[in-house]
């Protein structure tokens, strides 16, 4: 029974097999690093893995031909034992060197196991090993709508374990590295399915890592429910015996909201759970839409502000629907008919209305960065110009847009304000460069009064300025926090004025020239907009420079490398590599490009990315397959497609397009990509020549991810997207001319 796995009548067979596992741990990986580390890092640290995998199939194509042998006897035991290891790395340490060197060995192993088929015909290979990564991605993001993680490592840890059990051959001495797999296996299996994650991965000192939620944090409370989804885990946390009781949930790891016993929280003359939302003279019965519902407590205050609110809360979690059904977290919740749940995109819900709003929340913000300067975009293309100026014509001219922007703490200085200038000038842009100083209110505020803690920004904007009643209520509810001694076990949090429309406060900052250019000559304060995204990007890099000394080293490796090639393969060897890193780099670019372009105003994170993949992966094998089955007449019309297909995702906002052609565009750009390197691979019979370039081309994948982010961040994403397409163009051209006259 067991032998049918790995002799599955045929290598098409088996490569299928090998790909389904490969993709299935690839999208677990993404999965528990979006827990564990922040959305930068992740990136670094996949990015990085890929790099590190196709660099083992160089070292791999280095060893004498006799341990060439042995290593590929013994992959399939040698990948479950990696992936053993990689899940001991996981809970141990947030080390990004560490899991670096784990993972690259992991998915090295990985992709021996794949190029072991690499002989056969250039399209199959290629269409088989992507349908199989579609399938295995699959068959996890559907899982993951029903089970947690510990569960998916489960069913990961006994399919590797099989695998491997099944490749062993009938020797004795070659069944005991199987034994003690098995044994670690079952270990493992009891571990994570005896315990959650939020008890098991260790957290370590704040300045070692970029895990941002620790199970035993002091005022947490008892971890009560957790809930998988498509997009991440969120772990629900109560406090049911102090006063006042408190109810909090995490979305993969970060804080998505608290809320108190509404019994306790609504009768209260102030609270600082309400600072988000500054008490202004808001009409009652206004017309209200909050984007991110969260835990409902900005629902609350909204509430506790308006008399009569009419409120539409837009999510795209679920987990506020989930808490709805279970009793014990009722009294911390809205009551679920006092307000409408519009589950939605933040973005698509005002490019396809007019409805008019007397107040706009934009309460969307997560905590970002912990690297000052530096981004994480966890919310992206809600705060564009772009996006503003949408939010702005769906605002009666009297009505309030609120916007919470994260900023950096009192210890950075000047860096904060760049970020908070980079939102301002933002707005100034949305709104044709309209004098804010009398329309706008702004207040830093953070939840602990250490000066270290993370600092938020509120910004109301009232586009008729605000009246003297919004002044006279704001002051008293500003006065009353300031006065507000804890003693009933709320937060003592910290608020500073930064601009009042009175005059009384100017954030000189901004609306001081000569302050706004000083600022301008240090940080970037660019305005954010779709092309350029990045709303808390403050430097030129995207990342720190030591991240790009992997990318440097990387490339070192290979070119280093380059002079060998000729030893372990005949033919123009040289040329075929650099091809293959190129093609890597544009057909993973497509990715990237692709899902900032159509998927990023969903959300911005490393699971999401992840699960576009299945986009890529199932077009990409329609294009392998397809790739030497067609005319010539066949392929000048699919460059005069791509050419056109490029044209509308340039010109057109793609919010004017039908869903489905956009869907249909992105499909064809995946079909299109994804007949390179099959075309390359046509080049040459060589099984040796043919692993290095999958291995040049999975590390050409791995740089272009960091490369694509630095370029999107520096040039703009139409400049990007460009190159991208002219590159694809003319490797598809000169591949296929050459096949032509192979024919």
């Amino acid at each position: 029974m067991l032998r049918c796995i790995t002799t599955i009548s045929s290598s098409t067979g088996q490569l299928l097999l090998v790909s389904i596992i490969f993709m299935a741990i690839f999208q677990l990986v993404a999965r528990l690093i979006s827990y564990s580390f922040m959305f930068h890092q992740g990136v670094l640290l996949l990015s990085a893995a890929l790099i590190g995998g196709g660099i083992s199939i160089l070292g791999f194509l280095s060893l004498k031909t006799f341990l060439q042998k042995h290593v590929v006897e013994w992959l399939p035991v040698s990948i479950a034992g990696l992936f053993f290891t990689y899940l001991v790395t996981y809970l141990y340490t947030q080390s990004l060197v560490i899991h670096f060197v784990v993972l690259s060995l992991l998915f090295g192993g990985l992709f021996l196991a794949v190029t072991r088929f690499i002989t056969l015909r250039s399209d199959t290979f290629m269409g088989v090993d992507l349908l199989g990564s579609f399938l295995g991605a699959v068959a996890v993001v559907g899982l993951s709508h029903l089970l947690l993680e510990e569960w998916l490592i489960v069913i990961l840890i006994v399919v590797t374990t099989v695998y491997a059990l099944a490749t062993v051959k009938p020797v004795w001495y070659r069944r005991i590295p199987g034994v003690v797999l098995l044994l670690a296996g079952g270990c493992l299996v009891y571990l994570f399915s005896s315990q959650s994650l939020l008890e098991l991965v260790r957290c370590t000192d704040s300045a070692d890592t970029y895990k941002t939620i620790c199970y035993d944090e002091r005022g947490l409370g008892q971890a009560v429910a957790s809930y998988p989804s498509i997009k991440g885990r969120s772990d629900v946390y109560l406090i049911a015996d102090e006063t006042p009781s408190r109810l909090s949930v995490y979305n993969n790891g970060l804080h998505a909201g608290t809320t108190l016993d509404e019994d306790y929280f609504l009768p209260l003359a102030y609270s600082f759970y309400e600072v988000e939302i500054p008490k202004l003279d808001y009409h009652p019965n206004s017309e209200v839409i909050t984007l991110g519902a969260s835990t409902g407590a900005n629902i609350l205050t909204l509430q506790k502000y308006i008399p009569n609110a009419d409120i539409t809360a837009v999510e795209i979690d679920l987990t506020i629907d989930q808490l709805y059904q279970e009793e014990r977290y009722l009294p911390y919740l809205p009551k679920r008919d006092s307000f409408t749940f519009v589950y939605q995109d933040a973005r698509t819900i005002f490019e396809t209305t007019s409805k008019q709003y007397d107040v706009i929340s934009m309460l969307v913000e997560s905590v970002n960065t912990t690297i000052p300067g530096y981004v994480d975009e966890s919310t992206s293309l809600v705060y564009t110009a772009e996006a503003l100026r949408t939010y702005i014509d769906n605002l009666k001219s009297d009505g309030y847009l609120i916007m919470q922007q994260h900023h950096l703490a009192a210890v950075y200085e000047q860096a904060g304000d760049a970020m908070i200038n980079k939102l301002l000038v933002t707005l100034e842009e949305a709104t044709d460069g309209a004098d804010l100083a009398d329309s706008l209110l702004l207040y830093s505020y953070s939840f602990y009064s250490d000066p270290n803690s993370l600092q938020y920004l509120a910004a109301v904007y009232k586009p008729d300025g605000f009246s003297a009643a919004d002044q006279a209520i704001f002051s008293d509810w500003y006065t009353a926090h300031q006065r507000y001694v804890p003693g009933s076990g709320l937060s003592s949090g910290m608020i500073e004025l930064l601009h009042t429309p009175d005059g009384e406060y100017s954030y000189d900052s901004f609306f001081d020239q000569s302050r706004r250019a000083e600022l301008a000559d240090t940080f970037s304060i660019n305005v954010i907009t779709d092309d350029r995204p990045f709303r808390h990007l403050i430097t030129t890099l995207p990342f720190p420079l030591y991240y790009y000394t992997l990318i440097i080293g990387a490339i070192a490796v290979m070119v280093i490398w380059l002079p060998h090639i000729q030893k372990v393969a005949s033919g123009p060897a040289v040329r075929l590599a650099l091809l293959s890193f190129v093609i890597g780099l544009v057909t993973f670019g497509f990715q990237y490009v692709l899902y900032y372009k159509t998927a990023a105003f969903l959300d911005t994170n490393l699971i999401f990315f992840a699960v576009f993949l299945l986009i890529p992966l199932f077009f990409g094998a329609i294009g392998g397959a397809f790739s030497l089955r067609i005319s010539t007449a066949v392929r000048t019309l699919s460059v005069i497609i791509t050419i056109a297909v490029a044209g509308l995702f340039i010109t057109q906002p793609l919010f004017s397009l039908a869903p489905v052609l956009v869907f249909s565009m992105i499909a064809w750009l995946f079909i299109f990509s994804g007949m390179l390197f099959p075309l390359l691979l046509t080049q040459t019979d060589s099984a040796q020549l043919r692993t290095l370039l999958y291995g040049y081309n999975i590390c050409g994948g791995g740089v272009a991810t960091i490369v694509m982010i630095t370029a999107h961040a520096t040039a703009g994403w139409i400049i990007m997207f460009v190159v991208v397409t002219i590159a694809a163009l003319a490797l598809f051209l000169g591949l296929s001319s050459v096949l032509s006259k192979q024919q």
